[in-house]
């Protein structure tokens, strides 16, 4: 399977849009199921943190790329697509090994669910998960206090408040 970086452009503007941010995304992959990551914080220790938007089948997950394609238009890029393995250590808890490193993603994962926050936002929980990994994206992620969970909270609510997906969320 791939792994897909994506992103998404926000923009300010009604006749002439410029783009102010962008919303990282990660299509990743595990063992028979996929995760729609958004990445919203980057920690001191070079932790990457992201919220999880989604989790379904993995053959699911191209049809819902598509259907993002389809419905942001340019609005939404799909950035890099990178062939790779997965290997379960524990639950919710992942490696996902890249023989090919690409552009902005440059290395192996790790990814653990971040057992001390979730975020609650328009009636939906969204877990938070860890990701270990050397990446470069489009611009620069902000960086936050991972320790301070109130910062933690109120940064990916923004966040999640730029990119809502309209398909909706399968927790397992």
């Amino acid at each position: 399977m791939n792994i897909h970086y994506c992103v998404f452009h926000n923009y300010k503007g009604f006749l002439f849009k410029q783009i102010i941010s962008n919303s990282h995304l990660l299509f990743i992959p595990t063992m028979d199921t996929f995760l729609y990551l958004i990445l919203f914080g980057r920690d001191d220790h070079n932790i990457n943190y992201g919220a999880l938007l989604m989790k379904g089948d993995s053959f699911k997950m191209n049809f819902i790329i598509n259907s993002q394609l389809k419905e942001f238009g340019k609005q939404f890029q799909d950035v890099e697509r990178l062939s790779s393995k997965c290997e379960e250590v524990d639950s919710e808890e992942y490696n996902i090994t890249i023989p090919s490193p690409g552009m902005y993603i440059k290395s192996d994962i790790h990814i653990k669910y971040y057992e001390k926050s979730t975020v609650h936002l328009s009636g939906k929980d969204y877990y938070i998960y860890a990701l270990d990994f050397d990446f470069a994206p489009l611009s620069p992620i902000d960086s936050i206090d991972s320790s301070n969970s109130v910062d933690l909270k109120m940064f990916a609510m923004k966040k999640l408040s730029s990119v809502h997906p309209e398909t909706p969320i399968v927790l397992n």
